[in-house]
């Protein structure tokens, strides 16, 4: 799972726009989820997104690869997924 960056940490930080707006988050329960991605923010040891939940909320996490993908354009079979670098 992505970690809450605390509030307020990024309130002077400057906002990157997202070059992709789809994203899936890997869930506790071991599922991946599609979230929108708002913005990015640079952070002490890496980086930030702000993402928009399915049920609307909204908050910072803390940026991991191995929890925040690309979500696939639909028609997309996963099994192309797991051949992927």
């Amino acid at each position: 799972m992505l970690a809450k960056v605390p509030a307020g940490e990024l309130i002077d930080q400057r906002r990157h726009e997202p070059g992709r707006r789809t994203a899936e988050v890997l869930c506790s329960d071991g599922s991946w989820r599609q979230v929108s991605v708002l913005a990015w923010a640079s952070r002490r040891g890496g980086w930030a997104v702000l993402i928009r939940w399915p049920d609307g909320t909204e908050d910072w996490r803390e940026y991991d690869r191995r929890n925040l993908r690309l979500a696939l354009p639909l028609g997309v079979s996963m099994a192309v997924r797991s051949h992927a670098p």
